[in-house]
């Protein structure tokens, strides 16, 4: 069985909340391998969160899964897919 790496691009609930979402994300415990995680600014102050996850590629619905995981974080306001490749 194959491998993909999935990377999301997260929205904290509160900006000032931030680094506190980054490390929720990095001590969590989610169905795939977190393999990165980031925070990023795309300009005028807002931050966001990347992280990548390795997950098995053949597995039907582990995407939905995993994003329902991120989501139900209490800290996030949203998970959404930016990319995913196979390895």
């Amino acid at each position: 069985m194959g491998k993909m790496i999935v990377i999301y691009r997260i929205n904290p609930k509160e900006q000032e909340q931030a680094e506190e979402c980054l490390e929720t994300i990095k001590s969590g415990s989610f169905s795939g391998e977190l393999r990165d995680v980031q925070m990023a600014s795309p300009g005028f102050g807002i931050k966001i969160i990347k992280a990548a996850f390795l997950l098995p590629d053949k597995v039907e619905g582990v995407v939905d899964k995993l994003t329902e995981e991120i989501t139900a974080l209490d800290l996030v306001e949203d998970a959404e897919v930016e990319g995913m490749n196979l390895l």
